[in-house]
């Protein structure tokens, strides 16, 4: 119940809808919060873990493929580092780092991580877009 009986009910009606429409629905995990510790490793506060949980339980109930975000994410952002990482998102008022939201660089980002899992996985809808098919084309 709660928030993510709230997630899990969403998301059995958009793959429902989908479906109905003759998509073939794909689910994914969100992206992390960039917030890293003294270890300068990501680090997750915000317990967001139990989102990526819910939805990877919907999209099993439903056979529906899930490309998992929150993972491809928070390695990039590793392998990126606390400076490179904060330079894909915006700022807020005040000029603290916007942590939850991409800028136009860190959306090219990760859509080419979604691309590229979806080409790796040879997922149908990957047919879609070009090899040559970058998100930071303009």
């Amino acid at each position: 119940g709660g928030r993510l009986g709230g997630a899990r009910g969403g998301g059995r009606r958009r793959g429902g809808r989908g479906r109905e429409r003759g998509a073939t629905p794909i689910f994914a995990t969100s992206i992390v919060r960039l917030t890293f510790g003294e270890d300068g490793r990501l680090v997750d506060p915000l317990r967001l873990d139990d989102w990526a949980a819910a939805m990877r339980e919907t999209a099993a109930e439903l056979g529906v493929e899930l490309v998992e975000m929150r993972e491809l994410t928070r390695k990039a952002a590793n392998d990126a580092g606390e400076a490179e990482a904060l330079t894909w998102h915006g700022v807020e008022e005040g000029g603290q780092p916007d942590r939850s939201h991409p800028a136009v660089k860190g959306a090219r980002i990760y859509a080419r991580l979604f691309l590229d899992e979806i080409r790796r996985r040879n997922l149908p809808v990957a047919a879609l877009f070009s090899q040559h098919h970058s998100p930071s084309d303009p």
